[in-house]
């Protein structure tokens, strides 16, 4: 059972009674989330959700923004059955250019970024969760960080617990000109 303002239970549905299992979880974890809706009949069967964010748009001839469309699926984890939100892969239809490094030991400060000029991105980053205490990226003056000592991912002001997935932490974020969309391991936490 999932409502509009982003959290939801698991349980069983007999077509006329709701009967929870769990008690409220937390879907997002962000400071925009607001009146989400969800579409059952998008291909393939999935469950597609769009959010409004409530972000001040100060100069603009309109008043916030929608978040970008996520897939919505139920996922295992260490937790019990969780809600996991990816990106529509339908985004792949608007990509511009591709940027892609790999295996990089990264030094404090060094920006892999620096010589790329644009607005809007996809960012995908993958870190060895073991290689330093604390680690993350900067984008448009925001910082993510995540600590391995304390396993806590922070964006701006917000934070989250979260573990590793075979010692790494996958982190996926939506660049706009009002937003950041932050996705960790895979949609496990989602952080508009």
């Amino acid at each position: 059972l999932y409502g509009g303002s982003g959290h939801y239970m698991l349980g069983d549905f007999d077509g006329r009674k709701f009967t929870p299992e769990t008690n409220e979880l937390r879907f997002d974890y962000g400071n925009c989330f607001y009146a989400s809706q969800t579409f059952s009949n998008a291909p393939a069967g999935r469950r597609v959700q769009i959010a409004w964010a409530t972000i001040e748009t100060p100069g603009m001839p309109f008043n916030m923004s929608m978040l970008f469309p996520v897939e919505l699926s139920l996922h295992s984890t260490d937790k019990g059955i969780r809600m996991f939100a990816c990106p529509v892969p339908e985004i792949e239809n608007i990509y511009g250019r591709k940027y892609s490094w790999s295996d990089i030991d990264l030094e404090p400060g060094q920006d892999l970024l620096s010589d790329i000029e644009g607005e809007l991105f996809d960012i995908e980053a993958e870190f060895d969760s073991g290689g330093s205490e604390t680690f993350g990226i900067t984008v448009n003056g925001l910082t993510i960080s995540y600590s391995s000592k304390s396993h806590i991912l922070t964006c701006g002001e917000e934070q989250v617990s979260l573990k590793p997935q075979d010692g790494h932490i996958r982190l996926r974020l939506l660049v706009d000109r009002l937003s950041l969309e932050l996705f960790a391991n895979k949609g496990e936490i989602y952080m508009p």
